[in-house]
């Protein structure tokens, strides 16, 4: 006899069942890089800012001085001094301060410029008094330049001709100190025209003069703040597309969506072909009667001339009764029944016995 047709279905079946699984590996690799592929490309980005340089310019300010002297022995009988510090305050008569004021840029263009001057007296101290001093000329005004812009003023001080005014304010006030500061505030506004762009800006190069007393090279002037330089830059943003990481996601989605239905379809493949368990002949065969088979218990034996079969449930011996046509017969004693049915010299034999805990 040949094999029956469930038995070739599995002989088939793992024949595939190896090709399938190394389909699924593949396919899950694939997957694996495609995901992979589709999270790199995605967390890179789409747009660059990249900061575009239109133009740079420098603000500078210089102080230079020059001190006019009266007779002594200590700058050897000079009648001036340039840009000395500290300098000796009791020999000082006039202090010429110059400010140049100088403005470059790159790409060059029109440049107005904006200036006033200001000077103040007052105490060091953080709160302390301070009084606007009145200057001999007036340092005000608007100058236009094309290309750099180049501005110099000049103003002169006596640094000694305001003790009378400090100890009247001290008096007033009650306040006393060996130092006091003269600031010379220039307030200075630009507008240039720099390409494309339009610049405005203010800037404050202030210069402090000191007046100290009593100090261990004795009553000098110093100053301070004589150098300024202020660069800049006017940028622009620009905001770059990348087309490649553009068409980059779209293959990437796209070989991801492939990659996974192919996996998809692999695991359904490994799902059909997997072999199926194998039952037993023996088993297969009592399949087929398994609706009127009944189950003994041991093989059959002689008592008393009568074949003896013990079935093993009560199901079984309702189910003899059946088929045979035969009634179920009972002899109970006090802990058991036994149900038994006969035919001819057979009888099936089912024992009822009462348990401990329905005894109890």
């Amino acid at each position: 006899m040949g094999k029956p047709e469930s038995d070739k279905k599995p002989d088939k079946r793992e024949r595939l069942f190896p090709a399938m699984l190394l389909i699924l590996l593949i396919t899950a690799i694939l997957s694996a890089a495609s995901m992979g592929y589709l999270y790199m490309v995605n967390t890179t980005p789409v747009e660059l800012r990249r900061e575009e340089t239109l133009a740079t310019y420098t603000h500078q300010a210089r102080y230079t001085w020059r001190a006019y002297l009266k007779p002594n022995v200590v700058y050897l009988n000079a009648s001036r001094i340039e840009d000395t510090t500290p300098m000796y305050m009791r020999v000082v008569k006039l202090l010429e301060i110059r400010l140049r004021y100088t403005f470059t840029s790159n790409p060059q263009g029109n440049i107005t410029v904006r200036y006033r001057l200001e000077t103040t007296l007052r105490s060091p101290k953080e709160g302390g008094w301070s009084i606007p001093i009145r200057l001999n000329a007036s340092y005000k005004g608007e100058e236009t330049f094309k290309g750099a812009a180049r501005l110099e003023l000049k103003l002169t001080l006596d640094p000694n001709g305001y003790w009378d005014l400090i100890k009247t304010v001290e008096k007033e006030t009650g306040t006393y100190s060996s130092e006091y500061h003269i600031e010379v505030s220039p307030h200075i506004e630009v507008e240039a025209d720099l390409g494309s762009r339009k610049l405005e800006e203010t800037l404050n190069p202030k210069l402090t003069v000191k007046l100290q007393l009593r100090t261990d090279v004795g009553d000098v002037i110093s100053l301070e703040g004589t150098e300024y330089s202020k660069p800049g830059q006017i940028t622009e943003t620009k905001v770059i597309t990348q087309e490649e990481v553009v068409r980059q996601r779209g293959y990437a989605l796209i070989a991801s969506i492939t990659s996974v239905s192919g996996l998809a379809g692999s695991l359904i493949g490994v799902a059909k072909t997997r072999p199926r368990r194998r039952e037993e002949p023996i088993t297969r065969e009592l399949k087929q009667v398994e609706e009127i088979l009944v189950e003994t218990k041991g093989e059959p034996h002689l008592r008393r001339g009568h074949t003896v079969v013990r079935v093993s449930t009560l199901e079984d011996l309702s189910k003899l009764s059946e088929l045979l046509m035969k009634p179920i017969l009972a002899s109970k004693a006090q802990d058991q029944a036994i149900l038994y049915v006969l035919d001819g010299q057979v009888k099936y034999i089912y024992k009822l016995e009462r348990r401990e805990d329905e005894a109890t």
